[in-house]
């Protein structure tokens, strides 16, 4: 929860910064054979994503629901 990585990359403002929005939101898709990181196209929409990309980019963490 902390977006510091733990399987995969770093999520954090600092780390995602400069990488190409759309090539994110296509990772966050369609995941990265080989990785621990799934596809999410089954459960969230391009809108979705993009808007995930974007909160993430700009260093605010989603919320999580209940919390």
């Amino acid at each position: 929860m902390t977006l510091q990585g733990g399987l995969g990359s770093p999520l954090t403002a600092g780390a995602l910064s400069g990488k190409p929005r759309d090539g994110l939101v296509a990772t966050v898709l369609q995941g990265r054979p080989g990785t621990a990181m799934p596809p999410w196209q089954p459960f969230m929409t391009q809108d979705e994503a993009q808007w995930l990309i974007e909160r993430l980019q700009a260093g605010q963490a989603p919320a999580v629901p209940g919390r």
